[in-house]
């Protein structure tokens, strides 16, 4: 609760900063109609994909699915256990430091539309972020325990558990070492945010969603691999990341045709 608030309030400062470049007429920054685009995310045909996630998932818990996937992943184990660590630590930051160079590089050739395109790449990752946060927050679905064994015990500083249904609502009651902020997927969402804003921004580019769209779905295989996620998580943070990658992404593009 505590970093959602915090982190709005630093998009808060960045946007009215946005604001003030917008006025005299400069190329759109980091924080573009921010709170616009985030809005965006508040639609009808975004609010019905959320639904259709959330259902998506309480299927698949409620079948079993996501138990039987999450068993077959720590039996076979098919990356290992030291691949799903090194996404866990740098899936979240290596898409943004590669968007930042290439921004720089970009800024140097005096290529608008380039810039732009790398910038509503990183805005969805903090749109997203924020998105992910508030759902994690309050969906408070505790992560995948170790089917292999009968005993129970937290992993790391909180706790997980055997059951996909370990839902829990009232998001006043617990706090960090509860381990109610499974779903969705935070590093699944902001990929393919990432993603698809760049897809957005550049539909001719043929290879940005065959070179992007592989890294994602490896991220998300990761998540599920090493036990960070269920199946469910990963499916709901794909769809999610990739409305908000697709609302940033339109924003941008129609902007910055105008330079």
């Amino acid at each position: 609760m505590v970093f959602l608030v915090g982190f709005a309030f630093l998009c808060f400062l960045g946007s009215w900063l946005s604001r003030y470049r917008k006025r005299r007429g400069k190329p759109p920054g980091l924080f573009f109609d921010f709170w616009k685009h985030a809005a965006g995310t508040l639609r009808l045909v975004p609010l019905l994909l959320l639904a259709l996630v959330a259902a998506v998932t309480w299927g698949m818990a409620s079948i079993g699915w996501d138990a039987s996937i999450q068993k077959f992943f720590q039996t076979v184990n098919p990356l290992g256990r030291a691949v799903p660590w090194i996404v866990l630590i740098y899936g979240n930051i290596w898409h943004v430091v590669l968007a930042l160079g290439f921004y720089l590089y970009a800024k140097w050739k005096s290529d608008f539309r380039q810039m732009g395109a790398w910038l509503a790449g990183i805005q969805a990752v903090l749109i997203n972020t924020l998105q992910n946060t508030a759902l994690k927050m309050l969906s408070g679905r505790r992560g995948p325990g170790n089917f292999l064994t009968d005993f129970v015990r937290p992993t790391g500083h909180f706790l997980k558990s055997k059951n996909p249904l370990d839902f829990a609502f009232d998001f006043w009651n617990h706090g960090h070492q509860d381990g109610r902020f499974f779903w969705p997927s935070g590093h699944t969402s902001s990929i393919f945010a990432f993603v698809s804003a760049l897809r957005t921004c550049y539909p001719e580019k043929r290879w940005i969603p065959w070179v992007g769209y592989p890294f994602a779905l490896f991220t998300a295989l990761a998540m599920v691999d090493g036990d960070f996620h269920w199946a469910s998580d990963v499916i709901a943070g794909g769809i999610l990341g990739e409305v908000v990658g697709r609302i940033v992404g339109n924003g941008f593009r129609r902007r910055f045709r105008s330079f």
